[in-house]
């Protein structure tokens, strides 16, 4: 439990998590990018082969960080009080909605590194 009783601690670990979403779709439009017009103009099979390790990389890394990011914030979710919560139901839309993202980052880092 925190020491502050105040619903406004959840929406600071709610403005936390959806700012590691943020940066994870970041990451997957840098990769994205990379595909589309870095991959393309390498000439020779090395500098393919490493664009293509490269993007699988940032593909893996973006999944790990939704991954940990949704563990972490469970995480802190679960040391609230009930005085925290702005409502009994916030966690578990919180928790939908993290699946979700992550779900959806392991199908957009799939597209990006197999298309």
């Amino acid at each position: 439990m925190a020491y502050l009783q105040d619903p406004r601690v959840y929406y600071a670990i709610e403005r936390t998590y959806l700012a590691w979403v943020r940066t994870q779709l970041s990451i997957l439009a840098l990769a994205f990018l990379i595909k589309k017009f870095g991959i393309e103009d390498a000439i020779d099979s090395d500098a393919l082969l490493l664009a293509e390790g490269a993007l699988l990389g940032m593909c893996l890394l973006v999944v790990g960080m939704s991954m940990v990011s949704f563990w972490q914030t469970r995480l802190s979710i679960a040391r609230l009080g009930e005085q925290e919560l702005p409502s009994p139901s916030a966690p578990k839309v919180l928790y939908i909605t993290g699946l979700l993202a992550i779900g959806l980052n392991i199908v957009i880092s799939a597209v990006v590194a197999l298309v």
